[in-house]
């Protein structure tokens, strides 16, 4: 057995070792600015332990290798010096690395009046790239602000859940804000080029989805949400073999509100966003003040092959 590793940084002593799942970190500590830290096996921040990531650093995560969140992770970055998370090999294709999970238990963003954080879990001006799904919310509420997901995909599965870049799952209410996903896709009937929401209540602001693919879904896929879905851009989205090339919503209420859907194309109904209305329960979002234009359709069906928005019967 591998003794346990004492590491002494900024005067203090940080410790990580062997657990069940890879190493751990069991007391707080910080990865200097522009640096590269290497991650080269599973990785714990152990409940009541902060792991705080400063702007500039870069991340160089192993073949299949994820971190898991138990207790705090304060990743803020700044425009200038994002925090950057890589696969730990250069090149055109290089091995993908699984994922950063949150998991129930972990520290939760908290606010002050409207969108204001105040302390808790944050990625902020974090790019997430080249990972075999970036991101997994299982019951935990970070806050995510500012991050890039790009060229993320998940490994092929026969069934879902799905989520190039983002899957939310176990009733998360997390806040997604002003984030870019671009390049992403789920494979096979994974659901959500981007993002897969399930039996959660997640928050989606000013986000940007470009060019993700998936079966269903291009960019986004609900399942059992409620929460609001407002002022997001779904451009060049492909749900290359179903529905909702942009955005499919399948026993969801959610609100809607102000976002744009254009150029994303559906092998079937809803170029723009489908709505699941023979699923059970049936999909009851709110529509408002919507833009939705230049989407495709395939399905020859002109009942069910509404370009816009489209719904199964």
């Amino acid at each position: 057995m591998r003794a346990a590793l004492a590491i002494v940084f900024s005067g203090l002593v940080l410790l990580t070792g062997p657990s069940a799942h890879g190493e751990e970190i069991t007391k707080d500590m910080a990865w200097p600015a522009d640096t590269v830290r290497e991650v080269p096996e599973d990785l714990t921040v152990a409940f009541g332990a902060t792991l705080t990531i400063e702007p500039g650093a870069e991340v160089r995560v192993g073949a299949g290798v994820s971190i898991t969140v138990e207790g705090t992770l304060v990743a803020r970055g700044t425009e200038d010096a994002p925090i950057r998370f890589l696969p730990a090999e250069d090149g055109e294709d290089p091995p993908r690395w699984g994922t950063l999970i949150f998991a129930e238990g972990a520290t939760d963003a908290t606010f002050e009046g409207v969108g204001e954080y105040v302390s808790g879990s944050i990625l902020e001006f974090c790019e997430l790239r080249g990972a075999t799904r970036a991101l997994r919310l299982t019951g935990a509420s970070p806050y995510v602000h500012r991050c890039l997901f790009a060229q993320n995909k998940t490994a092929p599965a026969f069934t879902p859940p799905g989520g190039g870049a983002l899957l939310i799952e176990g009733g998360s209410t997390a806040r997604i804000r002003s984030c870019n996903f671009v390049d992403n896709e789920a494979e096979l009937v994974a659901w959500g080029g981007a993002v897969y929401v399930e039996k959660s209540d997640p928050i989606f602001q000013d986000n940007q989805f470009t060019s993700n693919r998936s079966v269903y879904g291009g960019a986004l896929a609900t399942d059992l949400m409620a929460s609001p879905i407002v002022g997001n851009l779904f451009r060049k989205n492909d749900a290359f073999e179903t529905k909702g090339g942009g955005a499919s919503l399948v026993s969801t209420i959610s609100a809607f509100l102000n976002n744009t859907l254009t150029e994303n194309h559906a092998g079937q109904d809803g170029g723009g966003v489908h709505v699941c209305v023979d699923c059970d329960p049936h999909a009851a979002p709110a529509f408002f003040d919507n833009v939705i234009t230049e989407n495709i359709s395939e399905d020859p069906d002109p009942h069910h092959g509404a370009a816009g928005i489209g719904a199964a019967f």
